[in-house]
């Protein structure tokens, strides 16, 4: 076991969080690769746990298979948003009820009721969620013109926390983890989660965004535009600690179009199974493991594959993996007659007998952030034959050496042919590939995760607070004893718009002179959300009151001593 990473400072490594929206039995790389690496900080010594954001029923049996198939060890903990809350109001309701919270299979098996409630005529509909003694402990109003949710968590007891979205609720639970083991690391490994993890504050606590694929759109030229699935990724780099890139070519792109200091570049951890079994090498069969999207390119490759077979009738193509584009696949094998020579398999949940029987694996990606399933290959000793695609093959495989990176598809079928051919040659690369896929593994992956994290406690990371938005600048108008911020009377319908759908306040600048009823507002500047935004009708004006982590502010304000802005 790798001994607990130790900085200058005495510091040792306390939590990693990693952060996913779902975790399926057959996701793809990024599962595959969270799964890896936080099982590989457990084995290092490291508290790393998995948070799962989305609702799941089956989340506690997707963790059994996932152990029993000896993908995760039982030791790696994952947690869920809505199991946790759900613990959390068992203990105050029924104290050692809920109990097992520190049990993978126990904390996720906790019973939830979930039920959908629609409000007449008001467009809006109410997901509830409920415990086994019937308590409606958290509730989503989403409104279903607008698109926005509202999320309300109760504990028996206590004031409810009211978020105005999903990701200010996310941020809200992964605060509450990471202060149980400070310092904390939080993971955002679904690039979906970058705006809830660059929104949690506090002490010791430091933000990694990821990028898992390529961030741009078609031709994925630097300077092109972003995907838009990127934009919260791009949105949240002043405000994380460190944008961790899979490879040089990624970082070179995004430093041409987005300068920082908080890159990092730390590949993919490669997992690979014990090999003690012999497998015999298969001189004519090629291997596909990927999933089967269309950014896969697996149709032209099975084109391409006809053609090999028309040189090498005894050349024969295993594609392993699932995806949307499953049956598109079947359909054109048996429209090129095909079907004798290559096969879809399913999905892989072991890859070491797949890669070590073949004689090479293949790849046409049209874009890639990383491609695992290509360093898994040379680690079994396939060799690699792939186009040339940002980002990620050619930064895995030596070109001519433990594989073959080519620009068309002449150039693809002839590499394939080569090593279908020529035993001796896969044999070859395949030594080379497996001493290369080597700087993948746990031991060195899981060193530079532990150098980053050293890094970042131990000195400041310049990341910025969020960026103030553009607009008017605001003051308080009226005096409030209760929190009330009244806002300047809308001079006409546009400004009583901007008003109403304002979910954020900016915090500029406070007063420390004013009073009201002997006392300042006891605010701080900064972000905040907009809870209750209403019109009063006494007073002929909107208000609303300030909102951090769930809890509103409800104390004094005198008029005109805040100066904020609304987004």
């Amino acid at each position: 076991m790798m001994s607990r990473k130790f900085g200058s400072r005495g510091f040792a490594v306390q939590q990693v969080i990693s952060v996913l929206y779902e975790l399926a039995e057959q996701g793809g790389g990024v599962t595959r690769v969270s799964l890896g690496r936080t099982a590989a900080l457990v084995e290092a010594g490291v508290n790393a746990r998995i948070a799962v954001l989305d609702f799941d029923e089956r989340l506690d049996t997707t963790i059994r298979n996932l152990v029993d198939q000896g993908r995760i060890p039982e030791t790696v903990k994952v947690l869920n948003f809505y199991k946790w809350f759900a613990c959390k109001a068992l203990e105050v309701i029924s104290p050692g009820v809920a109990g097992g919270i520190d049990s993978n299979i126990e904390h996720l098996q906790v019973k939830v009721g979930r039920r959908i409630d629609h409000i007449n005529g008001a467009n809006v509909s109410v997901v509830r969620y409920i415990t086994i003694k019937g308590y409606v402990y958290l509730e989503e109003f989403q409104n279903h013109l607008t698109g926005g949710v509202m999320v309300v968590i109760s504990m028996p007891g206590k004031r409810p926390l009211k978020f105005n979205s999903l990701d200010a609720a996310h941020a809200y639970w992964l605060k509450c983890l990471s202060v149980e083991c400070l310092p904390s690391f939080i993971v955002a490994d679904s690039i979906g989660a970058a705006d809830a993890v660059c929104s949690v504050e506090g002490d010791d606590i430091y933000r990694v965004l990821m990028m898992h694929s390529n961030h741009l759109l078609k031709p994925y030229r630097v300077g092109g535009a972003i995907a838009p699935k990127y934009h919260g990724v791009i949105r949240g780099l002043p405000h994380c600690d460190r944008l961790v890139l899979l490879t040089r070519g990624q970082l070179h792109d995004m430093q041409q179009q987005f300068p920082s200091g908080r890159y990092s570049v730390i590949g993919n951890l490669v997992t690979l199974e014990s090999q003690d079994e012999p497998v015999l090498r298969e001189a004519n069969l090629a291997v596909i493991v990927s999933r089967l999207h269309g950014v896969k390119r697996i149709k032209s490759m099975v084109s391409a594959f006809a053609k090999v077979v028309a040189i090498n009738p005894d050349a024969r193509l295993e594609i392993w993996g699932s995806g949307d584009q499953e049956e598109e696949i079947k359909a054109l094998i048996l429209k090129l007659g095909m079907q004798d020579s290559i096969q879809v398999m399913g999905f892989a949940t072991s890859v070491s007998r797949i890669f070590r029987r073949a004689s090479v694996s293949l790849g046409m990606s049209a874009t890639e952030g990383f491609g695992i399933s290509f360093a898994e290959s040379l680690g079994y000793g396939t060799p690699l034959v792939s186009m040339r695609t940002n980002y990620g093959p050619q930064e895995i495989v030596a070109d001519g050496e433990d594989g073959f990176i080519v620009d068309a598809e002449d150039e693809f079928v002839e590499k394939i042919c080569l090593l279908l051919g020529d035993s001796a040659l896969v044999s070859s690369m395949g030594s080379k590939g497996a001493l290369s896929a080597r700087r993948f593994t746990s031991q060195s992956i899981v060193k530079l995760w532990l150098d980053l994290f050293d890094g970042l406690a131990g000195g400041s990371t310049g990341r910025e607070a969020h960026a103030r938005p553009e607009g008017e600048v605001l003051q308080n108008r009226v005096s409030s004893k209760v929190g009330w911020i009244y806002l300047p009377e809308a001079a006409s319908e546009q400004s009583a718009e901007c008003y109403r759908s304002a979910k954020k306040a900016w915090v500029l600048e406070v007063s420390a002179e004013r009073e009201f009823m002997g006392e300042i507002a006891r605010v701080q500047p900064g972000a905040y959300e907009v809870d209750e935004m209403v019109f009063d009708e006494v007073k002929g004006r909107y208000r609303f009151r300030l909102m951090k982590e769930g809890v509103s502010f409800r104390g004094a304000i005198a008029s005109r001593a805040i100066k904020f802005m609304l987004s």
